[in-house]
């Protein structure tokens, strides 16, 4: 695409170099959908045409009054992050050629006076919601977002609703004229974990089982969002089993004329294939963002290359947790081995929803499941009772006809964690110790780095301490602990030398109600 040359009023000529390499680049460059996402490897130069683009949109406005005026967010979401946005965002438009000024003064600012071009351009560190929701007085005529492997869909639809505000439509000799021109989000990303909404909404992954209505309407595509795919960086070699042995560079890819011929092999020296994946051949995969809690996880090795079949003669074996946010794993034992069978998540629900849906959901995938074949292991903290209602999660459960059983009440975090990566690192006859059916999407996830250990403020920066962080990924990763303690992976070793017997929930009467952390009960 030819430079485009627009002349100031000091009688510079600062010259926009709006040139790219590679076919999804030009696409995303002329689009003017609504909506634009562009997914890309690492070094694809995305965040570029994203620049180039703004710059672009800017000299397209209508004319009012002799000028084209328009206000731009470009969001990150810190504000060190922001600060490398902000420094690739001079280099295409310096201060020093005539482009504009900066204002440094929170939120910085730069305001782009060439010829008749009035622009601003707002630099806003966005980490979260309630960043997102300080904008509701602010009116842009677009926004740009970086990095949107981050950004969820409801900060992604808040940002939304704050462009094409500004400027206002004015009356000139009578008529309305001017509005925004061409007001739209753009949001460049790399590769994210396939519960991102973005793979979702593209249609890569299918709706996961657990979302409500609501939620399948919200991840729709809408008809003027436009979705754009870069081609991978590299391509696979593979040996005669079909494992990959090494990658070379994809001549096909974006971007390759800007960059150094060591860019892609410096990126994949040292890195595992799933990192590698992620970043290079732009596949989703685990969202890791921070330290995993299971390092011996190994999605090539871990994850079924086949649907696992549940087989009657086997016991089944469910691991639930609790909560608002509750989840359910299942699975079953043949020797030594696990197979993972499925997954179960729900969102703001109480016991009394999540029980009869489970029920439904476990006839729905095992229309053959032998009732008086199945074991429930939840958490132990389902056992208190609720507030409101006196019953506990275990009460809900057993009303329903599910008999749950407490998975070694007062056994620590570490203990389980240590039972999952000792299943991990289980061989049996040459095969892994635990096989995952790759329906268990967010398990997978989990996995792969979506339960990672939590981080906090030190004095010389972020510190990871012994705690898994809580969210979406942690609560399936928690009903699996719980299945696997429950039925007797716990060894006496992990316990320090304490075996517990697991407590059975199944009987009717209690002599003592533990309704409350410090009290106890005593079966009948």
């Amino acid at each position: 695409m030819a430079g485009r040359r627009i002349v100031n009023r000091s009688g510079k000529t600062p010259q926009l170099n709006a040139q790219v390499d590679g076919k999804t680049l030009e696409a995303f460059l002329h689009s003017r959908a609504k909506v634009d996402i562009i997914q890309g490897p690492v070094g694809s130069g995305k965040t570029r045409a994203a620049l180039m683009r703004l710059g672009i949109m800017a000299a397209e406005q209508y004319v009012v009054e002799g000028y084209r005026e328009s206000r731009w967010l470009i969001t990150r979401a810190t504000a060190p992050e922001l600060k490398t946005l902000l420094k690739d965002f001079l280099e295409l438009y310096p201060e020093e050629d005539g482009w504009g000024l900066l204002n440094q003064t929170p939120p910085m600012t730069f305001k782009m006076s060439v010829g008749n071009i009035r622009a601003e351009f707002v630099f806003l560190a966005l980490d979260d919601i309630a960043d997102v929701r300080k904008l509701k007085s602010t009116q842009f005529t677009g926004a740009y977002i970086n990095e949107g492997q981050f950004v969820t869909l409801e900060m992604f639809t808040e940002i939304k609703e704050r462009i094409d505000r500004y400027p206002s439509r004015k009356r000139v000799n009578g008529q309305l004229v001017g509005g925004a021109r061409n007001a739209c989000v753009i949001m460049d990303m790399n590769a994210a974990d396939e519960s991102h909404w973005v793979p979702i909404m593209r249609g890569d992954v299918p709706m996961p089982d657990w979302f409500s209505a609501d939620q399948q309407r919200q991840h729709a595509k809408p008809s003027d969002w436009n979705f754009l795919v870069q081609p991978p960086a590299l391509v696979e070699i593979k040996d005669s089993a079909g494992v990959v042995v090494d990658w070379v560079l994809n001549p096909e890819a974006d971007n390759l004329a800007f960059l150094s011929p060591d860019y892609y092999p410096d990126k994949i020296a040292g890195r595992s294939k799933e990192v590698i994946d992620m970043t290079c051949m732009n596949r989703t995969g685990a969202l890791r963002g921070g330290k995993p809690v299971h390092t011996g996880w190994n999605k090539e090795i871990h994850v079924a290359k086949e649907h696992l079949e549940y087989k009657p003669e086997h016991e089944l074996v469910v691991g639930l947790d609790f909560g608002r946010t509750p989840a359910a794993v299942w699975g079953q034992q043949y020797g030594r081995r696990w197979y993972i069978l499925g997954e179960y998540y729900l969102e703001d629900v109480s016991s009394s929803e999540f029980a009869p849906a489970l029920k439904r959901e476990l006839i729905r995938r095992i229309p053959n499941l032998d009732w008086k074949h199945i074991k429930f292991w939840g958490d132990p903290a389902g056992d208190f009772g609720n507030d409101a209602t006196n019953s506990t999660s275990y009460d809900i459960f057993r009303q329903h006809g599910l008999f749950v059983r407490e998975a070694m009440a007062g056994l620590r975090i570490t203990a389980r964690l240590e039972t999952v990566d000792a299943i991990l690192a289980r061989m049996v006859g040459g095969f892994p110790g635990i096989l995952v059916d790759s329906s268990c999407r967010m398990l997978i996830s989990g996995f792969g780095g979506g339960y990672k250990w939590k981080q906090v403020s030190g004095r010389d920066g972020m510190v990871t301490i012994d705690q898994p962080v809580k969210n979406k990924s942690s609560h399936p990763m928690d009903a699996l602990q719980y299945l696997l303690a429950g039925a007797g992976e716990v060894s006496e070793v992990t316990l320090g030398g304490r075996a517990q017997k697991p407590m059975d929930t199944r009987v009717q009467a209690r002599v003592f109600r533990r309704d409350r952390p410090g009290a106890y009960r005593r079966s009948a």
